[in-house]
């Protein structure tokens, strides 16, 4: 995945794309390249999917604790 590479242009292309896992993906790989702050993260914690709202989830709650 891009956020391996440090490809922020692909992470940022598939924190909006069509297919749920790929949005999933892209959250992780923000978060791992710093990418992510409360206002990038709130429309995942809405994302009509579970799984997508799931990560969000985990990665806001590192978010809050310091950990990213």
């Amino acid at each position: 995945m891009a956020g391996h590479t440090g490809d922020r242009e692909t992470v940022a292309a598939g924190l909006t794309d069509g297919l749920p896992e790929a949005r999933r993906i892209a959250i992780g790989a923000a978060a791992r390249l710093g990418m992510l702050n409360a206002a990038t993260l709130l429309p995942h914690l809405e994302d009509p999917d579970l799984h997508v709202r799931h990560r969000a989830v985990e990665v806001a709650a590192r978010l809050l604790d310091g950990h990213l």
